[in-house]
């Protein structure tokens, strides 16, 4: 009753194909879904960076904005920035918390009595500027701004800008030596009012988004920060700075006779995507425990060898001879051996205690457990080249007679 070794390594190396085989399916089938769902989020980006770059122009020093602010097919739910070379934010829409969300602080301060601002996007708007203090020190500053539409009077602009100001004002607080804008609620101010907070180290902490005016408050990023954009690659994954959320941003030049003159930037958050990729992973995770699972217990089961089917079954002590159908199995006599053998072939159901065994043993010297486990051992050894299984067992520090040669022993 031979095993074959062979045959079994050759179902084991199939049984590891098939779970390698499966985690490779599934990793590709996982990277297909992310990928295809990536590269549409980076066409729908890349229409909409065309778009406004069909939409804007420029010309002698101004830009025309006009069919931008009312191209109603440019959606309104991803981040886009508009930056000059010259540092000019033409517009910044749902910026991404921690990525280009900054502010030339210094342009600001200028305006802390109201002013009139022609834009070069071709506006007119009245500014105005309080300065934040902490203990004399300039922290950051406040700005309101006002369209001004034909017939507009700017002393009626002032009032207005100068009341609400206040309002804004008495919301912002400190915490140490952090500002903080938190209570600040922009819905108190006029609809046709702007407004923008920027700390000291041009990081814009506030900004409401007028949609009769986009972002066209007269803004300014640092020129460097604009530079970058144009040298980076044209697709980047960027992090919200607070939540670490992932968002795929497109670039693309405004180009005006061979000279880069504006950066276009457009952005989505592809969490939606990494969501979809962790539930097939999840998924993946359960099946492939399923299958390892499956495939182990079918492997152990095909592993595990057949119970001999056994007529002849006994222990011959006159021989001192395991009498296995037409095989025979010498025991040496007056051993452990013999005196085990006698043992549980004589009460074939019977668990045999380490005391009762040295009992029938008759030498109660040395290591007890020892000399009862090493002879089943050696009956087990010298039964293997016959039966494919143990023949003695051992649980609990109990020996007994394998149970399924029970039934052949007893009959």
């Amino acid at each position: 009753m031979d095993h074959d070794a062979s045959h079994y390594n050759q179902i084991k190396k199939f049984c590891i194909a098939v779970v390698v085989t499966f985690v490779i399916f599934a990793l590709i089938k996982v990277s297909g879904v992310y990928v295809s769902l990536y590269r549409e989020a980076v066409r729908s980006l890349e229409q909409v960076v065309a778009r406004v770059n069909d939409d804007i122009s420029y010309k002698n020093g101004q830009w025309d904005v006009f069919k931008y602010i009312a191209d109603p097919l440019l959606p309104d739910s991803s981040a886009l920035y508009i930056l000059t070379t010259d540092g000019y934010i033409i517009d910044r829409w749902r910026p991404i918390d921690g990525f280009l969300d900054t502010s030339e602080y210094t342009y600001y301060l200028q305006f802390t009595d109201p002013q009139t601002i022609q834009t070069p996007t071709q506006e007119s708007w009245r500014m105005y500027t309080t300065r934040i203090l902490k203990d004399g020190t300039t922290e950051g500053i406040v700005l309101l701004a006002a369209h001004i539409n034909p017939g507009d009077d700017e002393a009626t602009l002032d009032t207005q800008l100068r009341r609400e100001m206040v309002i804004v004002t008495k919301d912002i607080r400190f915490d140490g030596d952090k500002l903080n804008v938190s209570a600040v609620d922009v819905r108190k101010t006029s609809y046709d009012t702007s407004v923008r907070i920027v700390d000291r180290f041009n990081n814009l902490l506030l900004k409401s988004n007028n949609s009769n005016s986009l972002d066209t408050v007269p803004s300014y990023i640092d020129r460097s920060y604009v530079q970058q954009q144009l040298n980076a690659p044209k697709v980047e994954i960027v992090r919200h700075k607070q939540t670490g959320e992932p968002f795929v941003v497109v670039r693309e030049p405004y180009v005006v006779d061979g000279e880069n003159t504006a950066v276009i930037i457009a952005g989505t958050s592809i969490a939606y995507i990494m969501d979809i990729v962790r539930e097939y992973l999840l998924i993946t995770l359960i099946l492939l425990i399923v299958s390892i699972l499956f495939v182990s217990r079918w492997y152990k089961k095909l592993m595990t060898p057949p119970h001999p089917k056994l007529k002849v079954l006994e222990f011959d002590r006159g021989r001192s001879q395991i009498l296995i159908d037409e095989a025979k199995v010498e025991i040496p006599a007056e051993t452990f051996q013999f005196a085990l053998c006698d043992a549980v072939f004589s009460e074939p159901s019977r668990l045999w205690t380490v005391e009762e065994l040295i009992q029938r043993f008759g030498d109660k010297s040395g290591n007890h457990w020892r000399k009862v486990y090493d002879a089943m051992l050696l009956i087990n050894k010298r039964a293997e080249t016959v039966l494919p299984v143990k023949l003695i067992m051992v649980k609990e520090k109990q020996f007994f007679l394998n149970p399924i040669f029970r039934d052949v022993v007893e009959v």
